[in-house]
């Protein structure tokens, strides 16, 4: 009798390892895939004077003591700022 109990566990066994098998292949389908956004836009640097400096300006800036050359650095592309 003890034999019969081992046979039915073994049995529940494998069909909860397919059941979850099947879960995840269902989860797996391609309308589920959601794009991310563009990333080769993020450093594009094309159209802007400081391409070839990778993003490095020098701006004026004007003082009651004069005018300074000020060092800037540009990191990304962020189109609404």
């Amino acid at each position: 009798m003890s034999d019969a109990g081992a046979g039915e566990g073994e049995v529940m066994k494998t069909i909860a390892v397919l059941a979850a098998a099947l879960l995840v292949l269902a989860g797996c389908g391609a309308e589920n895939y959601v794009a991310s956004p563009k990333k080769d836009t993020y450093l594009d640097y094309s159209g802007r004077d400081d391409l070839l400096a990778g993003g490095i300006r020098m701006i004026p800036v004007e003082t009651p003591k004069g005018t300074y050359r000020i060092w800037t650095k540009r990191t990304g592309n962020n189109p609404t700022i």
